[in-house]
């Protein structure tokens, strides 16, 4: 059996990467889901995910932060790799929040390598590579898309096959999607007192989005 969510989710995503292949800005999707079995989350890992989309489990790095199991310049290097591939590739990077609220204002190159130790840390302040730059989110991820300098900075030579150094793809596009109902989102992601994600309300830099 379908699931009823289906159909609303693939026109919810054509929508997305149709704004990519425009070059229209427009704010990052926050997709709100609320269904019992988080239907967006087997939605974007089979099928129609399958092919176009990648996960990056927020809920996951989260839980590795705060139990100190990960040191942060490694899940950092893991974060880079899955949004270069998705960059490289034209996928849509799909960040599952789910009832976490994960700090990526914390979890970026100027807030990590900046207190890494410059005598025993592998990954110093001061290299010309790039991981996860702060803005890497914004506008659905035309932000990079437009950057090939920063993009530059990201892809390593391990990151794709061939002689040529790949750029970001035009059909590349980032969406959140949070288990958080919507009338606590503002006070769960966008808190003045700890921001998880950029803006000082949900409708400063993402168009949300409620599956019912």
């Amino acid at each position: 059996m379908e699931d009823p969510y289906d159909d609303a989710l693939t026109r919810l995503v054509a929508d997305v990467r149709a704004s990519a292949a425009s070059a229209e800005t427009r704010k990052t999707l926050l997709l709100v889901d609320t269904s019992p079995d988080e239907s967006s989350l087997s939605y974007f890992q089979s099928g129609y995910g399958g092919e176009d989309c990648i996960i990056l489990d927020a809920l996951r790095l989260h839980l590795l932060i705060h139990a100190r199991r990960e040191k942060l310049p490694k899940l950092l290097e893991e974060t880079r790799r899955r949004l270069v591939f998705a960059m490289i590739h034209g996928k849509t990077l799909v960040v599952r929040l789910n009832r976490v609220a994960m700090n990526f204002n914390a979890f970026n190159d100027e807030a990590v390598l900046s207190s890494c130790d410059r005598e025993r840390d592998p990954w110093p302040p001061y290299s010309p590579w790039s991981f996860l730059p702060s803005f890497w989110l914004l506008q659905g991820g035309k932000v990079l898309r437009d950057d090939s300098q920063t993009t530059g900075q990201m892809i390593r030579r391990g990151d794709y096959e061939g002689d040529q150094k790949p750029t970001c793809h035009n059909s590349f596009t980032v969406l959140f999607t949070t288990t958080t109902p919507l009338e606590d989102v503002n006070d769960r992601l966008f808190s003045p007192h700890n921001p998880c994600l950029p803006g000082s309300c949900k409708e400063e830099h993402f168009d949300v989005f409620s599956l019912k």
